[in-house]
Parts: structure tokens; C-alpha cells; sequence
């Protein structure tokens, strides 16, 4: 069991990062200004402008963040997501206050969640459109077996149930709206993947 959020942590700090894989990691640093012709990067350090040669130079910056579903009350307070390890204690200050939790996406996001939440003693629905969960890592056979555990461990399945929408009262998530019907919850977490950021 985790105890502390930092034990989440995927990397350790940039001297170990350095030592342990001879990696120089500059943290705080922007690059603004890339010379070709000379091979130098410029970047800001704090309130200083820093200079690197380079003999290759890898342009790396992409990242992704959490997908919304662009469907009506996609906006509303309440509705949240989760994607790094660092946001997880943010994550469960807004849920201790809730009963009932929806969660959004059969995958690995949704499926660690709904432990996460089972084990915050939260009332959970989990939705997936598909007819299982992990659609893309299991067949139907393999995925049974989650099925039972997560219905053992008191997680209420829909599948097959694809979300159209939420409603809210004053701002806040109150339904979750289905194909198939409408629910009570009080917070939902998104977890039906990530896009580009630059999309």
C-alpha cells in the first residue's frame, strides 16, 4: 500500500536521476531560442539566460493531457480527471466529502480508480461502453474474471452503457446521464484516456 503521495513519484531527483543513468536533468528551465547554424540552445534558468552546445539535438515536448467527452455538462464542477501520480491527493480531497462516485472508462485509469474509491468506502459506478472492461487488453473471457472481482468488491458495472451527459444543480455534477438511463452521484472521474496536448 501506498502511504505518501511522493511514494508515487516515477522519477528521483536530478542528481540521482544523473547519477544512477548519467542524465543531466534541468528542471525550472525554458528554452526559448534554438541556433541552428551554431548548434547552441538558450534557455532561461531562474533569472538567468543559459547557453548549451549540442552535436544532436531531440525536440521532445510533447505531452497529453486527460480527455473530456465533448457531450452537454461536460463543464461542470465535479466532474474531474486524473492522469499523473502527483494529482492523486488533489483527486481525494474532492471526494471525501462524496457518496456516490461515477466513474468514466473501463481501462486502467478507471479500474485503479474504482479500487481507489472502493477502498475510500465511496459508493461506485463505473460505465463503459463497451461490453467489458479493458476492451483493449482482454477478450471477453479474461475480462469476466475482472468482471466478478469488481462486482465481489461492491463496484456496480455498466457496460455496454455509453454517457451522453451529466446534469447539475447550481454549477454541480448531480446526474449521470446514459443511453440507458439517468443517476444520482455526486463527483465523477473521467477516465477514458488522454489526447495530445497540442490537439
Amino acid at each position: 500500500m501506498v502511504k505518501e503521495a511522493q511514494d508515487l513519484a516515477i522519477y528521483t531527483p536530478p542528481e540521482e536521476f544523473a547519477k544512477e543513468r548519467r542524465i543531466t536533468v534541468k528542471i525550472n528551465a525554458e528554452v526559448f531560442d534554438v541556433d541552428t547554424k551554431n548548434q547552441v540552445v538558450y534557455a532561461k534558468e531562474g533569472n538567468e539566460t543559459v547557453k548549451y552546445q549540442w552535436d544532436v539535438l531531440i525536440i521532445a515536448t510533447g505531452g497529453a493531457k486527460p480527455i473530456t467527452l465533448p457531450v452537454e455538462g461536460h463543464d461542470l464542477n465535479g466532474i474531474l480527471t486524473l492522469r499523473l501520480p502527483h494529482e492523486a491527493p488533489k483527486l481525494r480531497e474532492e471526494v471525501e466529502k462524496a457518496s456516490t462516485v461515477a466513474v468514466v472508462g473501463g481501462g486502467y485509469i478507471g479500474l485503479e480508480v474504482a479500487e481507489a474509491l472502493r477502498n475510500l468506502g465511496k459508493r461506485v459506478l463505473l460505465f463503459e461502453m463497451m461490453p467489458h472492461v479493458l476492451p483493449t487488453t482482454f477478450d471477453e473471457d479474461m475480462a469476466k474474471l475482472i468482471h466478478d472481482e469488481l462486482i465481489k468488491n461492491g463496484v456496480e458495472l455498466h457496460l455496454n452503457e455509453k454517457v451522453v451527459g451529466f446534469k447539475g444543480v447550481n454549477g454541480h455534477v448531480s446526474k449521470v446521464i446514459t443511453e440507458k438511463g439517468e443517476y444520482d452521484v455526486d463527483k465523477v472521474v473521467m477516465g477514458v484516456g488522454v489526447k495530445p496536448t497540442w490537439i
